[in-house]
């Protein structure tokens, strides 16, 4: 037992270092004691560390052999077949776990959620949330999955309750502002996610809605601002320079929108969609100078 220590203890020293040379001292103290759990849950903790899955797999089914209701490799191994979008194994995997834990469910949900299950993604997680009421990141989870079935004002229901009980967030103005901007209300989504910025919320799709909604009450020129960061943020998304494009030409801006069409040709390249309004805005472009 003191060799196997040792043989841990070395490796735990090496792993962050050279996890390399970590592996190797597993596999030569396994030589020795082919059966030891720790060494082998050690070796799946590394393999599974640097995204080496099916290795990590099998030194998981290893020890799974020894006890198949053990409910921490069953976990790892649903959490690597989840990472690797295998959904089906991992909801298998979890599924055989006996014991109660919420980020069991709260996988499975995600599992669920991937493969279009919506509702019985949103069962689960209300279930969870019965019985785990203090698990924050469910009720996120939870409210997006209502905003992807367009059940808006359950929804803001829910972020109401989420906020009284975990107090003011920036998601929690962000998730409002856009249940408002799907429900068409525009003046309170621009305040929500006005609010939201001042708390330094940031998400790839956060400037993007909130830009879209200032230009829905009038302040084309923030929408015109925010957009631009946008395209800052993230300049091979196609869809950023889409949406500043179309604003700049409802609002006559040709030779701008020309600019941001051209600018987008050079980081993304050749677009469907880009290329079509690069098309019309040179028309357009033409007829203001005829």
């Amino acid at each position: 037992m003191k060799k196997i220590n040792n043989i841990i203890w070395k490796v735990k020293y090496e792993k962050n270092k050279n996890w390399l040379k970590a592996v190797d001292l597993l596999k030569d103290g396994l030589k020795e004691y082919p059966d030891n759990y720790d060494l082998h849950f050690e070796l799946a903790e590394i393999y599974a560390k640097n995204n080496f899955i099916v290795e990590a797999i099998e030194e998981y089914q290893y020890l799974l052999s020894k006890n198949q209701q053990d409910s921490t490799i069953l976990f790892r191994i649903a959490n690597l077949y989840l990472s690797i979008e295998e959904y089906e194994i991992a909801i298998h995997y979890f599924d055989l776990i006996e014991e109660y834990f919420p980020e069991i469910y709260y996988n499975k949900a995600i599992s669920l959620n991937r493969l279009g299950k919506i509702n019985e993604s949103i069962a689960l997680l209300e279930d969870l949330l019965q019985r785990t009421p203090e698990f924050e990141v469910g009720y996120f989870f939870l409210i997006e999955q209502y905003l992807a079935k367009k059940q808006y004002v359950l929804a803001i229901k829910k972020i109401d309750f989420v906020e009284k009980k975990f107090g003011k967030q920036g998601q929690i103005f962000y998730l409002r502002g856009l249940s408002y901007y799907y429900l068409n209300w525009w003046l309170q989504a621009f305040v929500e996610f006005g609010k939201a910025k001042k708390m330094h919320f940031s998400s790839k799709t956060f400037l993007r809605i909130y830009g879209l909604s200032a230009d829905k009450i009038g302040k084309t020129d923030l929408c015109i601002k925010l957009l631009k960061e946008n395209i800052e943020l993230d300049p091979s998304n196609s869809y950023n320079y889409i949406d500043l494009i179309n604003i700049l030409m409802k609002h006559k801006h040709f030779e701008e929108a020309f600019k941001i069409a051209d600018k987008a040709k050079k980081n993304i390249g050749k677009n469907q969609t880009v290329s079509l309004l690069f098309n019309k805005i040179t028309s357009e472009f033409n007829k203001e100078e005829d």
